[in-house]
């Protein structure tokens, strides 16, 4: 019949379009260099961002993409998070915590899954709020790219996370901070998508962080929230 014609044809332009638009989204995993060059550039990269300073933060809240709230006492090794009606509190040493739901503590087998669910979300959610001053962890490696007339740094995550193996380019502003960077990563079906580092700004501590990232047609907002963390937070109901 004629209107399966036109549908198929229809359908047929659509993945085209679409195939297109991933292909302009892809780049090529470029070849680097490790040595000196790249080690200046990941110091640069980490005294502009203040890392030494970051170090030295005790605590730091912050919401990403106005969905999921995090509180991280980085002293004591601990988080809570709220996300999707849950409230979990979660020792990051060896994921155990609480988590309740409208005010009901939820136990047993149900309870470790949402505590994984927070673990995933906050290793996520963290690595958006400070990635760069992760880039000489142990199991990374560090490589100069030169990309036009630029130089930029390829990060590899070759251990730890939940996804080792991630490879991060990232690009710089003239100010030397991150203006985007593109990601190999085992989460994206597209290899080399490149994502903005936009609206950065200095919190009191001296650490720069951005607040919005533009993925494509997609915005990715993360705000720090000014807050005196007490031991209420990490009670359970």
């Amino acid at each position: 019949m004629r209107w399966r014609k036109w549908l198929g044809l229809a359908v047929g332009v659509l993945l085209l379009l679409a195939l297109v638009g991933v292909l302009k989204l892809h780049h090529s995993l470029p070849e680097g260099e490790v040595g000196p060059e790249a080690e200046q550039l990941a110091d640069a990269l980490m005294a502009r961002i203040g890392c030494e300073a970051w170090e030295q933060m005790p605590f730091v809240a912050w919401t990403f993409k106005g969905t999921r709230t995090h509180y991280w006492d980085r002293s004591q090794h601990r988080v809570r998070s709220e996300f999707d009606g849950y409230v979990t509190v979660l020792i990051l040493g060896d994921h155990s915590g609480w988590v309740s739901q409208d005010g009901t503590l939820i136990t047993g087998e149900s309870q470790q899954q949402v505590l994984e669910r927070a673990y995933s979300a906050f290793i996520n959610d963290s690595f958006w709020l400070n990635p760069f001053c992760t880039i000489r962890n142990s199991g990374t490696k560090r490589e100069r790219v030169t990309i036009g007339n630029e130089s930029a740094l390829l990060v590899t995550y070759e251990s730890g996370g939940v996804t080792p193996g991630d490879k991060y380019l990232i690009l710089f502003d003239e100010r030397g901070l991150p203006r985007a960077w593109r990601m190999w990563v085992q989460i994206l079906p597209v290899g080399g998508l490149e994502t903005s580092w936009e609206a950065w700004h200095q919190l009191p501590d001296q650490v720069w962080v951005s607040g919005r990232h533009k993925l494509g047609p997609l915005n990715l907002t993360l705000e720090v929230l000014d807050i005196t963390p007490t031991e209420n937070l990490w009670r359970h109901p």
